[in-house]
């Protein structure tokens, strides 16, 4: 027999060979993989038993049996901070239920990672860790990167602030989004959940603007502490940074200024005082809203025909379309009936009036320092708050 063909018959496989060695190989596999987890879990359970040997050893309490209570939960910690939050005083009362609070009791304020937790007042914790060296500019150890000043800021605590500025802070320091203190008070302004203006945030975001903080500072999006106040629809903080010298035109990384940000917010603020805010922004100078695109004023202050009415009276004269039919739902144009006509009347072919055309020139030339010189005027206090774009109710 040729060598070459019993060599090639001894190293050759059937397929049935090779079908057998498989389903070896996928059966071995598969007990490895057992294997592994096995170990897994004894390793898991060897390091929860030299756990509680340790917390034993440290003179902790070991693994409960079966008749004995478990141990307390530990204080839940602040996702800014180190220190664990203060517990309700129904909790340290041995209250079944601690997670509540008694009908009447007043609800405990929330309080930040570098607030204290002893009962000695506040000030003079904080003046003690000042004397001793503590650094007031140390930002805190996580992704946010936040000061103490920070902290004090988006809990709206003032004397937190002035402490912490006396001492030696930075005003203008900056967290890992480029956020100001300033911007931090002003954004957390407004209690979400109860659509609420906190005067605090408000008493804070002057003191900070007396220290001369920047208005302009703008974070890693590129908006401003008033693109902030103008998303809230916070007319009190937009009265301040526009007094202190904040620009109405500057634009975040997708373009919108102010007056955008208010614009896509006024129908879910119920609290806000929208025509404030335009009335605001406009007389310092703020860019109008494209004519051609109107009809989304409309779709968003639909509800508040005075928001409507400022916006409209800053144009020479304005054409409506069937968009701005079809933004106004059949009730609200019912309620507001007599504004709609208005509105309509004005805004067809025929001009405004002269003394409509008047205000205009005015306001043209006076352009940012509307707010500055027009309550100078030598005029009736009426003229004046037409000068100001006032709302009256109606457009004629």
């Amino acid at each position: 027999m040729n060598n070459s063909f019993v060599f090639k018959l001894k190293h050759s496989v059937c397929p049935r060979v090779i079908a057998k060695r498989s389903l070896v190989n996928l059966g071995r596999k598969e007990l490895g993989r057992q294997q592994r987890l096995i170990n897994f879990l004894e390793s898991l359970e060897i390091r929860s038993k030299r756990w509680w040997l340790l917390l034993e050893a440290a003179g902790g309490r070991g693994v409960p049996s079966a008749g004995e209570p478990r141990a307390r939960r530990p204080a839940p910690r602040s996702p800014r901070g180190l220190r664990p939050l203060p517990q309700p005083a129904a909790a340290r009362a041995g209250d079944p239920r601690p997670g509540r609070l008694r009908r009447g009791a007043a609800r405990p304020r929330p309080r930040g990672p570098h607030l204290p937790e002893q009962q000695e007042p506040l000030a003079q914790e904080r003046q003690r860790d000042a004397q001793q060296g503590a650094n007031v500019n140390m930002k805190t150890n996580n992704q946010d990167e936040e000061t103490p000043l920070h902290t004090a800021a988006h809990f709206g605590l003032a004397e937190l602030v002035a402490f912490y500025v006396e001492h030696g802070a930075i005003v203008d320091s900056v967290n890992a989004h480029m956020e100001t203190p300033l911007a931090i008070a002003t954004y957390w302004a407004l209690r979400f959940k109860e659509q609420e203006y906190s005067r605090d945030h408000h008493l804070v975001c002057r003191m900070l603007l007396d220290y001369n903080a920047e208005v302009n500072a703008r974070d890693d999006d590129f908006k401003s502490p008033l693109h902030k106040a103008a998303w809230n629809c916070d007319h009190v903080l937009m009265h301040m940074m526009l007094e202190a010298g904040a620009e109405a035109n500057l634009m975040d990384i997708n373009g919108c200024a102010a007056i955008q940000y208010v614009l896509k917010v006024t129908s879910v603020r119920p609290a806000a005082q929208p025509e404030i805010c335009y009335q605001l922004l406009l007389n310092h100078g703020a860019a109008r809203i494209y004519p051609p695109q109107f009809h989304k004023v409309i779709q968003a202050c639909h509800s508040y025909p005075r928001a409507i009415e400022v916006v409209v009276n800053a144009y020479e004269h304005i054409r409506w379309n069937v968009k701005w039919k079809r933004a106004i739902p059949d009730d609200d144009l019912e309620r507001h009936w007599d504004f709609y006509h208005s509105l309509f009347t004005v805004c067809s072919n025929s001009p405004r009036t002269l003394m409509h055309l008047s205000r205009c020139a005015i306001r043209k030339t006076l352009h940012s320092r509307c707010h500055r010189v027009i309550p100078l005027l030598s005029l009736p206090l009426s003229l004046k708050k037409y000068l100001l774009l006032e709302p009256e109710g109606i457009i004629y």
